[in-house]
């Protein structure tokens, strides 16, 4: 018989396996933004309804910016070079009974995609920072 904690850890952190990612069709996002709901496919959801995000670039990275060599995959499609200045920054916030907002996790992107999944479910806002001159796809994940 499964045990509750079970089903309660499944519904608020499901594993990678059952999930996907899915293009928030607001973007691409430069500059600092406040996130509080994206446009899934046409429809408007709240980030309360995600699981996790991959963070991918739109456009050019500035040629000023320094490189850092990193491990590149035989086919060429995952490079993990990273950069000496951080590119984007992603903070998802709850807020608590009293109305203050937490964070817990604060991410800062080197390097691209970057994909992580909330520490706790339900975030009800994500603040985001991309680095000026450039821009940035958001891939929400979800069930199914």
């Amino acid at each position: 018989m499964p045990s509750s904690n079970g089903v309660i850890d499944f519904a608020l952190h499901p594993p990678v396996g059952v999930m996907g990612d899915h293009l928030d069709q607001n973007g691409p996002y430069s500059g600092i933004h406040t996130l509080t709901s994206w446009n899934n496919a046409g429809s408007v959801s709240g980030v309360n309804d995600t699981f996790g995000i991959t963070v991918q670039l739109n456009g050019p990275i500035p040629p000023h910016l320094g490189q850092v060599a990193g491990w590149v995959s035989a086919d060429g499609q995952y490079d993990y070079t990273t950069y000496k200045q951080r590119l984007f920054q992603v903070v998802p916030q709850y807020q608590n009974v009293n109305g203050i907002w937490i964070s817990d996790q604060v991410v800062d992107g080197f390097y691209f995609p970057l994909t992580f999944f909330w520490i706790a479910a339900l975030p009800g806002r994500i603040g985001f920072y991309a680095l000026p001159g450039t821009s940035w796809d958001l891939f929400y994940w979800l069930v199914g």
